[in-house]
């Protein structure tokens, strides 16, 4: 993170959308088997509110947000390192992206095995080595290598398109059996739960490899925004209304498809394979839909009303690991309420904004008083190995 004084308010209000758009979209892995984010039907169908949410998350939030944030990421490494040979900046930034490997896997095994923490450290490192390139080498390597990862998962969705009964051999873990046996682990013991968090982090962990060139990618597209200062808001107001024009043409191409979807009550295996396609591709045209209209918004009048936005982006870290404790709580057994497999897509949209209004309020009041989020604090006095000012000064930044 940049001191206090120095920061982009551009940047703090996209982090803020980023983190509380994820929510959206991680909440069905929270509450139910992993099963049934891959065969939403493994337990039978959906109702028609149920059907309406699936619609909307996976229309406007499907992976829009990861993908800002990882973008957001690769700038941070930017703002934290310099150039790649600084000789004084390149420690911090190698010490931070060591402890958000251990803070990922600490919260990935332990928490929520969904983490993404690890996966960007692991990507870091990796995009850290070119973070000084010029923005037309970032976009054209950092564009071809997501796009070369987001065709060869289309593949394989179109290949278990064509042949279902095959695909469900061989991935067991999607029947209506795995789901149920997940369901009754999650709501057991501590002992239980922990087992079958660890279990399914663990598999999780193995598809590392395909997640981190497409996310080396993206943090190359999100370094090559920030230096042509479309990230930063710098763009002019045309070049901002082209992009959104382009967004909302993906974003339509999209809305149809998941309309093909519902319209089968999610069991058209072709249409399905037809919404991952688009997803999948044009995710970062529609990510810079989302970082247009924004940076618009910055730029007018209205910029005003964005301040709790900003201030949950600065403690984007905190409110990540935080929807994981707080979710873990309600649908976990053993150290939660047990609710795992209990509610529709609708109840756990209630609950996604509970958590969001929770975080636009308190990361204000929070920040306040102290220049860092909790965990933001943490982190940062481990990667400058030494214990930082955390208390805001009166009349201070």
């Amino acid at each position: 993170m940049t001191p206090q004084a120095d920061r982009i308010a551009s940047l703090d209000v996209l982090r803020g959308l980023g983190i509380l758009g994820i929510l959206a979209v991680n909440a069905p892995f929270f509450a139910a088997p992993f099963a049934l984010q891959l065969n939403p039907l493994a337990l039978g169908p959906l109702d028609d509110p149920s059907l309406g949410v699936w619609a909307v998350v996976h229309t406007f939030f499907e992976r829009k947000f990861v993908t800002l944030f990882s973008m957001l990421f690769g700038v941070s490494m930017i703002l934290v390192g310099g150039e790649k040979r600084d000789p004084d900046k390149s420690p911090i930034l190698y010490r931070r992206l060591g402890w958000l490997a251990v803070f990922g896997a600490l919260h990935g095994a332990f928490v929520w095995y969904g983490d993404i923490l690890f996966n960007y450290a692991i990507a870091g490192f990796i995009a850290a080595q070119f973070r000084s390139w010029k923005p037309g080498r970032l976009f054209v390597v950092g564009g071809l290598l997501y796009l070369a990862f987001a065709l060869f998962e289309v593949a394989g969705v179109w290949v278990m398109a064509y042949f279902p009964a095959k695909a469900a051999q061989g991935m067991a873990f999607m029947s209506p059996e795995a789901a149920r046996a997940t369901i009754e682990a999650m709501r057991g013991s501590l002992a239980s739960v922990q087992a079958e968090n660890l279990k399914t982090w663990l598999m999780v962990l193995q598809y590392t490899v395909f997640y981190v060139p497409s996310t080396v990618g993206l943090m190359l597209v999100g370094m090559g925004l920030y230096r042509t200062g479309i990230f930063t808001a710098k763009a002019g107001v045309g070049t901002y209304l082209l992009f959104l024009l382009i967004a909302a043409g993906a974003f339509a191409a999209l809305g149809w498809a998941v309309s093909q979807e519902v319209a089968t009550g999610l069991a058209d295996e072709m249409a399905r394979a037809l919404r991952t396609t688009i997803n999948a591709v044009f995710a970062p045209v529609m990510t810079l839909g989302y970082i247009s209209l924004f940076c618009l918004i910055l730029k007018s009048p209205l910029r005003g009303l964005t301040m709790p936005l900003a201030r949950t982006g600065q403690m984007a870290f905190t409110n990540y690991l935080t929807q994981s404790l707080i979710m873990t709580t309600i649908f976990y057994g053993g150290r939660g309420l047990g609710l795992f497999g209990t509610m529709t897509l609708v109840e756990q949209a209630w609950i996604v904004g509970a958590i969001w209004l929770l975080q636009l309020i308190w990361s204000p009041l929070w920040l306040s008083m102290f220049r860092y989020g909790p965990f933001e604090w943490i982190w940062r006095s481990l990667s400058f190995w030494r214990s930082v000012p955390m208390r805001r000064v009166a009349g201070g930044a």
